[in-house]
């Protein structure tokens, strides 16, 4: 699979919000995931445990955005957000970033995240 085939495909998936499925079909094993604060969670069973908890602390999901691909050389990045109330907070939380994935063999390998933090609520 080409970096645009599945730059393609994951732009697809996170459309439908199916992460699941991403993970499944374009994700390495030895997946890389760094956050912007620096923290970094390797392998794709740590991976998995990682987008679980996020989820857990939301209350409701309320809508999420998913931008085009943009492809050069081995990397894509992807804007995306969403829009979310976390568990105990009343408020909406409206976030906001930039992924950048590294692609080997055709296997996402390495994942950043840059976010904007200004729409979270505490």
């Amino acid at each position: 699979m080409t970096t645009q085939h599945v730059a393609d495909r994951l732009v697809e998936l996170c459309k439908k919000w199916d992460y699941e499925t991403a993970y499944a079909e374009l994700y390495s094993p030895e997946i890389i995931s760094t956050e912007l604060d620096g923290g970094v969670t390797t392998g794709m069973e740590a991976v998995l445990a990682k987008s679980a908890k996020r989820g857990e602390m939301m209350e409701k999901y309320i809508s999420g955005r998913c931008g085009e691909a943009t492809v050069a050389w081995n990397i894509i990045s992807v804007p995306m957000g969403f829009t979310c109330i976390y568990k105990g907070k009343t408020e909406e939380s409206v976030e906001e970033e930039i992924a950048i994935y590294e692609v080997k063999e055709g296997k996402i390998t390495r994942e950043w995240f840059f976010y904007d933090t200004s729409g979270m609520k505490e």
